[in-house]
């Protein structure tokens, strides 16, 4: 990868998206981006993706429902809780994954195991 940067006290070949070396050394100069001088253009499709109202509401509408759980409800409640929470952290993975964040794809993917309504894990 034209991204990829190597360790000058190891040698070993690290990507794009790696801060340290396995053995711990830092990189002494960062990559360079593969892009064009100027940014793209809105509206082109190249640049980053962004997910509009819907997904900032569904976000909010899940942080409420898990505020909202912390109280006394019926099981009906949590089991709704669990299936919006799960979908929304699904979804948030996926554009993890279109965003190149790693570290926060297995976040949600932990998040979305753990609330998924199908094959339920209880806490406590």
């Amino acid at each position: 990868m034209p991204n990829d940067w190597t360790c000058g006290s190891c040698g070993q070949s690290n990507g794009a998206w790696a801060r340290w070396c396995v053995c711990g050394a830092m990189p002494t100069t960062l990559p360079t981006p593969v892009s064009s001088a100027t940014p793209p253009a809105p509206g082109s499709g190249k640049e980053r993706s962004r997910t509009g109202w819907g997904y900032t509401l569904g976000r909010l509408f899940a942080v409420a429902l898990l505020l909202l759980g912390l109280g006394p409800n019926p099981y009906g409640y949590y089991q709704f809780m669990r299936v919006v929470v799960t979908v929304v952290a699904a979804y948030s993975a996926y554009l993890c994954t279109e965003w190149d964040r790693p570290r926060w794809f297995w976040i949600f993917v932990t998040i979305a195991v753990l609330f998924n309504p199908i094959v339920p894990i209880h806490l406590g």
